[in-house]
């Protein structure tokens, strides 16, 4: 399925190496986000977020942001036990083990 073949933290990852090691001129300095950052030529960068979060009524779930949203972030779920596996594929390991202690 190639929708699925990565995780979205996987994505992110593989977007944010692209940012870092494209070169965007001719010389061997000009490689990556970086460089565009300091020279405040960009002033900010960071992967978005795929799709939107919420789900409409009669709607299935389709993404793991929907999923996350509507099982862990919303408010009403404050009490609720958190779906640790899905933070860890959405976010990725660093982040799934912090929310695990």
């Amino acid at each position: 399925d190639k929708p699925k073949f990565f995780t979205t933290a996987q994505r992110s990852a593989l977007t944010w190496h692209i940012l870092q090691n494209t070169q965007y001129e001719e010389d061997d300095k000009s490689i990556g986000i970086g460089p565009l950052l300091s020279d405040e030529v960009f002033s900010a960068a960071y992967p978005l977020h795929e799709s939107n979060h919420s789900v409409l009524k009669g709607e299935d779930i389709k993404t793991d942001r929907q999923f996350l949203y509507e099982q862990w972030a919303h408010p009403r779920n404050i009490f609720k036990q958190q779906p640790l596996n899905h933070v860890r594929r959405y976010f990725g390991e660093k982040v799934g083990i912090y929310f695990t202690w």
